[in-house]
C-alpha cells in the first residue's frame, strides 16, 4: 500500500497466481502462472552466479539477506515467537 494505490496479493501467499492493482483510476486483476515451487528462481540465480564465477548474487547480496533476517528476528521477538530448537 502506498500513497498512489495498493496491491492485493491473493491466497495462497506463498505461491500466488493472482494480484489486484488498485489506484485512483480503478482496479486491475493480473494473473500469472506459478512455475515450480518458487525455489526454481533461486536455483536459476545460483546457476547464473556460478557460471559467472560469482560467490554472491548482485540481485540478493549477503548484506541484504542479513538485513531481512534481522527484521524477521525483530518481528519474531515482538510476537514472542520461538522455534522449537531455540
Amino acid at each position: 500500500m502506498g500513497s498512489s494505490g495498493s496491491i492485493r496479493i491473493h491466497s495462497p501467499s506463498w505461491c500466488p497466481t493472482r494480484m489486484t492493482l488498485m489506484n485512483q483510476a480503478g482496479s486491475q486483476e493480473i494473473t500469472v502462472p506459478m512455475l515450480g515451487n518458487g525455489y526454481n528462481y533461486e536455483d536459476a540465480e545460483v546457476g547464473n552466479c556460478l557460471r559467472a564465477g560469482l560467490t554472491e548474487s548482485p540481485r540478493m547480496t549477503l548484506d541484504e539477506t542479513l538485513a531481512i533476517m534481522q527484521t524477521l528476528d525483530t518481528i519474531r521477538a515482538q510476537w514472542g515467537m520461538k522455534y522449537p530448537m531455540e
